[in-house]
């Protein structure tokens, strides 16, 4: 966690230290108690955070607490999975464009799928296309090749993307 204690007090200074990541911010003069109780607080909820990524990563998935998805939601999750899968390459395909394909709005496209996957409209195609990069990898094309293919302007961002997802380079 990162404390910025500052006696600038104006308000663009302060929202420009939180964008930039600050977790907090404190005003001189302060009282030492209180800036105890704040790096008290941050680093707990960081430890928290910390517990609760390794446990979800570490644990079985309880069937029982999986969401129920109609069979109508799954059929059209299968449909979005598979217009994602022919179109990804295209410079064309966005969100937007996905959203329009479905005869959906953006906000409307975002709600469904976070409902029905639990990620959000960019992660679950990220998602879609890491794993389709991953069936690709393995006959032997190029790093290069295959983020192409699969929408991905950049192989170095392609790259970090794959190792966070799968672990391996």
């Amino acid at each position: 966690p990162f404390i910025m204690l500052t006696a600038r007090a104006e308000k663009q200074t302060k929202l420009k230290a939180l964008r930039i990541g600050v977790d907090d911010y404190l005003l001189k003069p302060f009282e030492e108690e209180e800036l105890l109780t704040r790096i008290k607080n941050l680093l707990a909820n960081y430890e928290e955070r910390k517990a609760f990524a390794q446990a979800e990563t570490t644990s079985e998935i309880d069937t029982n607490k999986l969401p129920v998805i109609s069979e109508d939601n799954l059929k059209w999750l299968e449909d979005v999975e598979q217009f994602v899968l022919t179109t990804m390459n295209d410079s064309i395909f966005s969100i937007d464009y996905l959203a329009q394909s479905f005869y959906l709005d953006r906000k409307t496209l975002y709600r469904k799928i976070k409902q029905l996957t639990g990620l959000t409209p960019s992660i679950y195609i990220r998602s879609i296309r890491l794993q389709k990069a991953k069936t690709l990898l393995e006959p032997g094309k190029t790093i290069k090749e295959v983020a192409n293919e699969v929408g991905f302007q950049k192989p170095s961002y392609f790259s970090i993307l794959f190792k966070k997802e799968f672990g391996i380079s």
